[in-house]
């Protein structure tokens, strides 16, 4: 504290992020690419706390804006096209894919 009983502004923070509804997101378009139109106004590239989140919201908007299937294999293949090191990437998506209970209710 300082003088005055005021909380010290300088303390660094952790930001507030959720893991799970990161993947949750992620999951449902894969599931879903119609899901892209409910969330592209509210979510954005930067709201994903985590690197790999952000690197694979990247790819699913660049493929659903070319007219492309976003899926875990066309996704993971945009990943090695754009050199993006996204660890056991393909499996990592299908993880997301599987785990993901269905696209309603992605925001």
């Amino acid at each position: 504290m300082s003088k005055g009983g005021a909380a010290d502004t300088t303390e660094e923070r952790a930001p507030l992020f959720s893991e799970d509804a990161e993947r949750y997101v992620l999951g449902a378009l894969l599931i879903d690419n119609g899901a892209f139109d409910d969330v592209a106004d509210v979510i954005t590239e930067p709201d994903f706390y985590i690197g790999d989140h952000r690197k694979i919201w990247r790819g699913i908007v660049e493929l659903l804006q070319r007219g492309k299937a976003a899926d875990a294999l066309t996704v993971s293949d945009w990943l090695s096209a754009h050199e993006f090191e996204v660890e056991n990437a393909l499996a990592y998506l299908s993880e997301l894919f599987s785990s993901t209970p269905g696209a309603s209710g992605a925001i």
